[in-house]
């Protein structure tokens, strides 16, 4: 999460600078004073009090409370707008999304220049914080033009900042420093504290990622010291996490290590989940270079909970919803139901007193009757076919509902066994290597490391496949296309694999050009490529054959991974792609979680690829994965 610091400049231009406490705490206390006079005086009081943040929200809350009283709207939209500001600083990006719309339409029915642009600066960051960057660019530059017609000059220095920020995370470095530059210079007599604490730490973060280290540093090392002198601590957790992460660019792992822990002494008290995942990773990182495997795997754990509780938290929400849902259309069910009823019996009632009273049209009657009770049946004809489709939809979320319970049992499961097996064969392993140097017996030593490292990556395949599932689950997953050479993709993931293609001396055959280029995600396509190799070679026969080839035709690229191995029935095949299929052990008694081959399909579909599979029992497998043909 990008620091929000400038946006509060705009949360106090709404205020008067000078506020008496006592006087306006006795306007809102007497019971004569109008709706209009108390919000305007619980906003300044919200203000006067914004450090001590739930006493601040009390009294916004007041005001909004007050909203069907006031008759000057523009209270409304201010009171919604700061309550917005309050949710974005807790991290509570829709409810602040919410409270911003409703903000901006008030100031557009009241044609509220300052507020529409303040509001329209709000959105931009909301909406850049859930990754949706063009759709802040747009409100973005829709307010910098409002806010360059009204000569607000503020707002101009602000808006330049918020847009390097979404540049920065488009990855656009060139432009991001091009509108700080503006922001720093737009006015210079205006920059403050706060300003140089974020504009210093993007432009220290675009240094870094253009390799430009002392640049970095001194920008960092400013936004740092600004962020202290202003005592703007929760930013702090942040610029520590980026200045890490330059030295972990540098290899410099003890700084690396330094600061990060400054980040985590400050996210860990605030509970600022999103600091503490890059501060957890980059720690697994660091330790795993220098070859503390120990400390490396406990980080590596700490940074997978916290993944599992934004996941818990995302899928809380999700399933929240759908009960929520749920539940209204039940209501709206029973109310339509009641009505009918209602309807039938007036009907009824209107007709006995029409035959009563009226008894000289009996004749229309005999006509009208029959047309009103056909006509009230094509109504319950309706009414039937609405309440069918209603009860089809509350089925299908119901098993939207199962099938979600079923994902967390099937990782919970992963978890529990697929996990927990690599553990043991550390602690064991490691137990016999702590005997056999107590009694002096080197001689199975390096065997014991073998099957230590083994594990080892054989966990951190299994967690990396883990986590970019989820990710795919939840809707975080980012593909950046780059032109990536095969050979040397096939190569260097091929290494990794190395003593399980040496336990079975499996032959490997690459039919690849040294030329051949390939536009994808490298991440992902690794994780493609290691799955399927990693099922070959768990399926294969001791002295097999192994075949990884690269083709190109007119429209398309194919990715062949071929093993003559022990090969797959009609039934298993069909089951495939099925997240609760039974596990099947490889020819060495491999264990697998059977989640390599869903995560690897759906890696190949945000490619928009296909991947087709052809394999004969006893014979062998041959996974073809089909790519569009593309070009930078």
């Amino acid at each position: 999460m990008k620091c929000f610091i400038l946006l509060f400049l705009l949360f106090e231009s709404f205020i008067v600078s000078a506020i008496n406490i006592d006087s306006l705490q006795k306007i809102i206390n007497n019971k004569n004073s109008s709706a209009n006079v108390k919000v305007a005086s619980l906003i300044k009081l919200s203000e006067y009090h914004r450090k001590d943040f739930n006493k601040s929200v009390i009294y916004i809350k007041q005001a909004i409370s007050l909203d069907k009283n006031i008759t000057r709207k523009e209270l409304k939209g201010k009171a919604d707008y700061i309550y917005g500001m309050m949710l974005m600083t807790k991290g509570q990006s829709q409810p602040a999304l919410q409270q911003f719309f409703k903000s901006l339409k008030i100031f557009k029915e009241n044609d509220n220049i300052n507020g529409l642009v303040e509001c329209y600066i709000a959105i931009g960051e909301v909406l850049r914080s859930q990754a949706e960057y063009t759709e802040a660019l747009k409100y973005l530059f829709k307010g910098i033009n409002l806010a360059k017609n009204s000569a607000n000059l503020e707002l101009i220095k602000s808006y330049y900042d918020r847009i390097s920020a979404v540049y920065f995370e488009l990855k656009d470095y060139k432009l991001t420093l091009i509108y700080c530059d503006s922001a720093i210079n737009f006015h210079p007599e205006l920059n403050t504290e706060s300003f140089f604490v974020s504009v210093y730490d993007i432009k220290g973060a675009s240094f870094r990622e253009l390799k430009k280290y002392d640049s970095a540093i001194f920008y960092l090392n400013r936004a740092a010291d600004f962020s202290i002198k202003g005592k703007e601590y929760y930013y702090l957790a942040g610029i520590y996490n980026n200045i890490a992460g330059l030295y972990f660019n540098q290899k410099k792992y003890s700084n690396t290590i330094e600061y990060v822990h400054k980040s985590l002494n400050i996210s860990v008290k605030d509970s600022i989940l999103s600091y503490m995942e890059v501060s957890y990773l980059l720690l697994y990182r660091s330790f795993k270079e220098i070859g503390k495997l120990d400390s490396a795997i406990n980080y590596l754990l700490n940074y997978t909970d916290i993944r599992w509780k934004e996941f818990d938290i995302n899928r809380s929400k999700e399933i929240a919803s759908v009960r929520l849902k749920y539940d209204l259309e039940n209501v709206e069910q029973e109310n339509e139901k009641l009505l009918l009823k209602t309807q039938i019996q007036h009907n009824k009632i209107q007709i006995q007193r029409a035959v009563i009273v009226i008894s000289l049209l009996v004749l229309l009657l005999v006509f009208y009757i029959p047309f009103n009770i056909n006509r009230k049946r094509r109504i319950l004809s309706k009414k039937n076919e609405l309440l069918n489709k209603q009860n089809k939809e509350i089925e299908n979320q119901a098993n939207e509902l199962k099938e979600l319970n079923k994902t967390k049992d099937k990782i919970l499961s992963i978890i529990a066994h697929d996990i927990k097996n690599p553990f043991q064969a550390l602690i064991g392993f490691s137990e016999l290597i702590n005997h056999d140097i107590e009694d002096k017996n080197y001689k199975n030593l390096k065997e014991y490391a073998e099957i230590i490292k083994s594990s080892i990556e054989n966990l951190n395949f299994l967690l990396e496949n883990l986590l970019k599932w989820s990710q795919i689950q939840t809707g975080k997953i980012k593909i950046f296309h780059e032109n990536i050479n095969v050979l040397e993709l096939i190569n260097s993931n091929l290494k990794l694999f190395n003593a399980a293609i040496n336990q079975k001396r499996l032959h490997i055959e690459l039919i690849v050009k040294g030329d051949s280029f390939i536009v994808g995600d490298v991440i992902s396509l690794s994780i493609i490529l290691r799955n399927l190799v990693s099922n070959a070679i768990k399926f294969s026969n001791i002295d097999n054959k192994l075949i990884i080839s690269f083709n190109e035709i007119e429209n398309e690229v194919i990715l062949d991974v071929t093993d003559y191995g022990i090969g797959m029935s009609k039934e298993q095949q069909e089951q495939l792609f099925e997240l609760d299929k039974p596990s099947s052990s490889g020819t060495f008694n491999e264990k697998g979680s059977g989640l390599g081959l869903i995560l690897t399909k759906e890696l190949v579909e945000k490619h928009h690829g296909s991947l087709e599979v052809v394999s004969f029992l006893g014979k062998g497998t041959s996974f073809k994965v089909h790519f569009p043909k593309i070009t930078l």
